[in-house]
């Protein structure tokens, strides 16, 4: 009896020893203001934004790797003197975008956000489906942040397919191409059915909106064209939500002539995300739109904006600063 009683005691004593050590790796690797999914990329996206003077930032762009690919702040800076940041990232759902827009409002005073709505079709939940995992996640908030380990690994930057760096203000520069030859008419019947949001995504995407609404930020949702990925039941679910909430929603798949897209050229990867070639189609015309449609300051000339032209002078990209 004793012997078990000793063995009980020593299990006990191992589970409390070990809750304390989940609990006290937890606090410490635990985001601050709100719970996050993907840890490594939501710290690395804030390292660099928090490398933006305070008070330089009027617009974010937010998504996936289709907003991560599509939108480029230098080249916005370039034509239209319009300050920006793009925080998207590659799989990135709207909790890690709402955290980052958190963070943002602490230095920056965002004006407009631009959400690529492809996110929207990722599954959106922070949690685990299975409840009892999800409980653990709770309780021991280093079960859910297991991949921390990965911010000790050295940065590196890719100049191969992709190339990353501070200088892009967040934007991801993909030099390849890879032709897309499907249909040129990829979105289908106007009349099609809906393609549901993803798991979770409506209720974070409510909560990003009413953030959004309280801080005085127009929301502005966007789709860059993806032909192997859009089509109409996509975009009649995203205008159906934008309209109930008298969002404006731009498709871009429905200007593709308008934005002179050559599908053998804009593509990086048969149709699933642009070029740098067709990425620059793409914000030459969201740029005039943001400019003609919103009250945005034009930079360009303010010395408290050189870190815009200094980049563009070090990355070479759009012929450098004027």
């Amino acid at each position: 009896m004793t012997e078990k009683r000793t063995n009980l005691y020593r299990i006990v004593g191992f589970l409390c020893g070990l809750a304390v050590l989940l609990n006290v790796a937890s606090a410490i690797v635990r985001p601050k203001d709100n719970d996050v999914y993907n840890l490594p990329q939501y710290v690395r996206t804030l390292e660099n934004l928090n490398g933006e003077k305070e008070g330089t930032v009027d617009v974010l762009f937010a998504g996936d790797s289709e907003a991560s690919d599509g939108f480029s702040p230098l080249q916005f800076f370039k034509e239209q003197g319009i300050s920006s940041f793009n925080i998207g990232n590659p799989a990135q759902i709207l909790p890690d975008t709402y955290a980052l827009l958190v963070q943002a409002l602490k230095k920056h005073d965002i004006q407009v956000m631009v959400l690529e709505a492809s996110c929207l079709f990722l599954d959106n939940g922070l949690y685990s489906d299975d409840p009892w995992l999800a409980k653990a996640e709770e309780w021991f908030p280093i079960i859910h942040y297991h991949q921390a380990y990965r911010l000790l690994k050295p940065r590196t930057v890719s100049f191969g397919t992709v190339r990353k760096s501070d200088a892009l203000k967040g934007f991801w520069l993909k030099t390849n191409i890879r032709a897309w030859e499907g249909d040129a008419h990829y979105m289908g019947d106007k009349d099609s059915p809906i393609h549901p949001f993803g798991p979770h995504a409506e209720e974070n995407l409510e909560k990003l909106y009413k953030l959004c609404e309280e801080k005085g930020i127009e929301l502005l949702l966007v789709s860059v064209p993806a032909p192997a990925y859009w089509d109409y039941p996509k975009h009649n679910t995203v205008q159906a939500w934008a309209s109930s909430h008298g969002v404006p929603y731009i498709d871009l798949n429905e200007k593709n002539d308008e934005l002179g897209m050559d599908w053998t050229q804009d593509t990086a990867d048969a149709g699933n995300h642009l070029s740098f070639g067709g990425t620059i189609k793409v914000c030459a015309w969201l740029g005039t739109y943001l400019k003609e449609n919103y009250d945005l300051t034009d930079h360009r000339g303010d010395a408290a904006y050189d870190s815009w032209k200094d980049a563009l002078n070090e990355t070479g990209l759009y012929g450098g600063a004027e």
